[in-house]
């Protein structure tokens, strides 16, 4: 059985996922890779990001640890002091199945350097406790204010 062709596909499928009781939107984006071989296709693993899942990935210690760690490890650039910025960065990333963060974007922009900093501390987070699907890791697109504000 020799390999014909590859082709990469990229899709984005919008769909309903049902927990429980409850009905969650969720975005389904997929990078497969299929393979067409003399006897057949077939897909490549699912790399599925899902923005709701039975159990959303958490920082390890829960909410209270990870305003912890912002708190001590967010350095105020001192040109933004000095111009008085202030405000909320929100940001997204990844949290991938082995509680990894990648595809860590500004969603909300304030300046250059405050936006620069809060990408900085999040790459600088230790691995998170990965979301889960039917007891399964999965990978999670997990979004974060990250609040500048002096005293």
């Amino acid at each position: 059985m020799s390999k014909i062709t590859c082709l990469t596909l990229l899709s984005m499928m919008a769909c309903l996922l049902s927990t429980g009781n409850s009905q969650a939107a969720k975005i389904r984006l997929q990078l497969q890779t299929v393979v067409i071989t003399e006897t057949g296709i077939s897909l490549s693993a699912d790399t599925t990001v899902f923005t709701v899942c039975s159990e959303m990935p958490k920082y390890p210690g829960g909410e209270t640890k990870l305003l912890s760690y912002l708190t001590e490890n967010i350095k105020y650039p001192v040109k933004s002091i000095e111009k008085k910025e202030q405000g909320r960065v929100i940001v997204d990333f990844i949290v991938e199945k082995d509680g990894s963060l990648s595809n860590i974007h500004v969603l909300k922009s304030i300046t250059p350097r405050l936006d620069a900093e809060a990408i900085r501390v999040v790459k600088s987070m230790p691995k998170w406790i990965p979301g889960k699907q039917r007891g399964k890791s999965v990978r999670v697109k997990y979004t974060c204010p990250i609040i500048f504000k002096m005293k």
